[in-house]
């Protein structure tokens, strides 16, 4: 999702669509098909989970950015990161 700065609203990018739930704690993307990487592969819901772990988890060779730890978002992916 891409986030509009000026009014706050979400556009996908590589998702078709992402729906919230009525209090939004659970959302649901489709994910755009025939999307691949510059080496070929295909991109997945994997790749989704990937790119945040590495985007708030600071121990990550991946991370850029903020180099603080954020304990919280263990708690709140329920152990998945």
């Amino acid at each position: 999702l891409e986030y509009k700065t000026d009014s706050g609203d979400t556009v996908p990018a590589l998702a078709t669509e992402c729906v919230g739930n009525e209090d939004a704690t659970v959302w649901t993307c489709n994910l755009r098909q025939g999307v691949t990487f510059h080496d070929g592969s295909t991109f997945e819901a994997n790749d989704v989970i990937a790119s945040w772990a590495a985007g708030i988890d600071a121990a990550s060779p991946y991370h850029v950015g903020n180099t603080g730890g954020f304990d919280y978002f263990s708690y709140l992916w329920d152990g998945l990161m």
